[in-house]
């Protein structure tokens, strides 16, 4: 790619990159395909799935997982 400036954008603070990186989102169609997946990521769900087949206990509720991943990030 040209024309970008990577080393202005790099110097632009974190808020201001996310703000940019949300901006370019927007740009992104919703009803476009998503990429198909690789062959390791294919076997990576087929062997969690299988995990949590073996023993359902060891799943964690969303609410729970949400809270970790927003106490931890924010």
């Amino acid at each position: 790619m040209t024309g970008i400036d990577f080393e202005a954008i790099l110097r632009l603070s974190v808020d201001e990159r996310l703000r940019l990186v949300d901006e370019i989102l927007d740009t992104i169609p919703i009803d476009r395909e998503p990429p198909p997946l690789t062959e390791v990521q294919s076997a990576e769900i087929a062997s969690r799935i299988a995990e949590h087949e073996r023993d359902p206990s060891t799943a964690i509720p969303w609410d729970d997982a949400l809270a970790t991943l927003r106490k931890r990030y924010e």
